[in-house]
């Protein structure tokens, strides 16, 4: 035992909830003292009671549904001083940690009928007495037949979780299966072990009721598929264990857990109520009846029985340890006026969550476990903005995969499959774009083709081009030796090889299949290149000016024509031209002979 407040704080937290601390949506009335006729019981503890109140206890008595009528409390020891500290110790057992063992309304948390949005929970609970609904059964891993109510939203891929308070059952879910079943998802609402259609003697606050909710986590994957999505969602108790399942290792399905007015731990909680709350009815702590010597030593036998029957020690029973080890994404909901799971409880909780996305809204005016009947607004915006957001954020986390996707060193992504990533990706960032405005069908559509892109790129080695490089190089260095030249059909096929080659160098996607066949193709053209003596250009014959020619021609033949004209006038016609020309001859030569003769003499 830690301390003094820890038994008393368990006493109370679980005695005020067998009184009826807990907020009533379809009964919540006032016990009044109407008869004030005052019962002398014998004890001072019990004295200043009504005739009212006290039929109220006895009916209690009476009235409790423990299988084994021996786990029945007797409200009479455990209001009494004068009790045996043994018998006290196993009625607190009893009243703490086994199910129906009182039964018991005295409406200590007042009358919500006036809660503003009071009417929509009455509709919500109508709803789901009315929507055909399909029990589902399972085994625990300790034998206990668990049973829950199913509820089929069409061939939606999403579950919503919902768990139930302390001595509540699957009909409590009501409102929030309404909320969610509007937002999509198909409905579970199971029983909680030690509730309602479910096996079991003893409640544990959480504790076992984890490992029956990951049970639950299964059989829906199993039931809607391996691509659902699974949300939880619970409240009071029912909160504390979705934040204790929270903390297990769970499917990659659980894609959040969003709890409402859960507590630390059941610790922190008894503690709590050991300082601030007081027993209905007698108006007194149990600190106040019992002494601190007493209280503990009762709380400590009850802890021992729990120990001893389950298995499970109270310090277990812890909702922020588990918080600690959960990095979903979480919602912590409370209202801002309760008194019974102080709402101060909330800030340590968020506080301890690792999650990346996390957020923390207060309800005003919202007593213990009905915050959606004081402002129903506030609270379907907060629980739709996030559902909402986690379901985009996988998305989004799939886009910056797909955006960053890098293939392994000296690989690369095949062409196609590059292809196809590149086109969900736009396609991906286009519904994300549109925020509210998509439609929760297009967003898991497009997540789930952005998951299959990205599973199915292929990667292959990235070619190798050295040697095209190098035929390349060669093939543009081609030169003929001096005197030669290759021929035009040659040459022109390894300009035809050459040009396909760079092209297939250019490009980004070729394979190395293709890179080999132009290396190949363009060396095989560079070898037949084929070469020829150069032949000498002839020396090009002017082209006569003809034009020019044939005027040159005529004025030679108009001078000719004037010379015969003018010496056929001078000289002497036919045989007498002939005689002429033989004189002149001889006149000529004679010239000659005398100009040589006397040019020698000279000399």
């Amino acid at each position: 035992m830690k301390n003094w407040k820890w038994g008393l704080g368990l006493g109370i937290f679980l005695f005020s909830l067998s009184l009826g601390t807990q907020q009533s949506i379809a009964h919540a009335e006032n016990v009044t003292s109407a008869d004030t006729t005052v019962v002398n019981s014998g004890d001072t503890e019990l004295d200043g009671l009504s005739a009212n109140q006290i039929s109220q206890l006895e009916a209690a008595v009476n009235n409790s549904k423990a299988v084994d009528p021996n786990d029945n409390v007797d409200i009479w020891k455990i209001m009494s001083a004068k009790t045996p500290i043994e018998e006290l110790g196993h009625e607190f057992f009893k009243l703490f940690f086994i199910r129906d063992s009182f039964d018991i309304n005295l409406g200590g948390g007042g009358d919500i009928t006036t809660a503003p949005d009071y009417g929509g929970m009455v509709e919500d609970h109508n709803w789901f007495s009315q929507i055909p609904t399909e029990t589902i059964t399972r085994q625990s891993d300790d034998g206990l037949k668990l049973s829950a109510k199913y509820i089929k939203n069409g061939n939606s891929k999403k579950t919503a979780i919902i768990a139930h308070g302390y001595h509540g059952s699957n009909n409590d879910a009501a409102s929030w299966a309404k909320m969610y079943y509007d937002l999509g998802y198909n409905i579970l609402a199971p029983d909680a072990r030690s509730h309602g259609e479910s096996e079991g003697r003893i409640i544990t606050f959480g504790w076992a009721e984890r490992n029956d909710y990951k049970g639950w986590i299964q059989q829906m994957i199993e039931t809607t598929g391996q691509d659902t999505d699974i949300v939880l969602q619970g409240v009071s108790m029912g909160a504390a264990t979705v934040m204790m399942t929270g903390g297990e290792d769970l499917p990659e399905n659980v894609r959040a857990v969003i709890e409402d007015c859960g507590y630390t731990s059941v610790s922190d909680e008894i503690s709590y109520l050991g300082q601030n709350s007081k027993v209905p009815l007698v108006n007194r702590t149990l600190l106040e009846i019992h002494g601190i010597d007493r209280l503990n030593a009762a709380i400590k036998i009850a802890s021992d029985e729990l120990q001893e029957q389950a298995g499970i020690s109270i310090d277990e029973m812890s909702s922020i340890n588990q918080v600690k080890k959960n990095t979903l994404p979480q919602l912590f909901i409370h209202g801002d006026n309760d008194d019974f799971v102080p709402t101060e409880m909330v800030n340590p909780l968020f506080e301890a969550s690792p999650a990346v996305y996390k957020k923390k809204v207060l309800i005003k005016d919202g007593p213990h476990g009905v915050s959606m009947a004081y402002d129903r607004l506030t609270y379907h915006t907060e629980v739709t903005n996030f559902v909402y957001t986690v379901s985009t954020m996988e998305l989004q986390d799939y886009i910056t995969k797909g955006t960053n996707l890098t293939p392994t060193a000296g690989n690369r992504f095949t062409a196609e499959t590059k292809a196809n990533l590149k086109t969900v990706l736009k396609t991906a960032q286009s519904v994300l774009d549109k925020k509210a405005a998509a439609t929760q069908t297009e967003v898991d559509n497009v997540t789930l083709d952005l998951k299959a892109a990205i599973s199915n790129v292929v990667e292959e080695a990235i070619p190798t081009t050295t040697e095209l490089q190098v035929a390349i190089d060669q093939a543009k260095a081609a030169k003929a030796k001096d005197g030669y030249e290759f021929t035009a059909e040659t040459q022109q096929a390894l300009k035809d090889k050459l040009q396909a080659a760079e092209a297939v160098l250019a490009n980004a996607n070729a394979t190395q299949a293709e890179i080999d066949q132009v290396t190949s193709d363009l060396n095989t053209a560079f070898s037949a290149l084929k070469e020829v003596k150069t032949t000498p250009a002839p020396t090009p014959t002017p082209k006569p000016d003809t034009d020019k020619d044939t005027d040159k021609n005529t004025d030679k033949n108009k001078d000719k024509d004037t010379n015969n004209k003018h010496n056929q006038g001078n000289l002497p016609q036919t045989g007498e031209n002939q005689t002429q020309e033989k004189i002149l001859t001889v006149i000529g030569a004679t010239i000659l002979g005398f100009t040589g003769f006397v040019l020698y003499k000279r000399r």
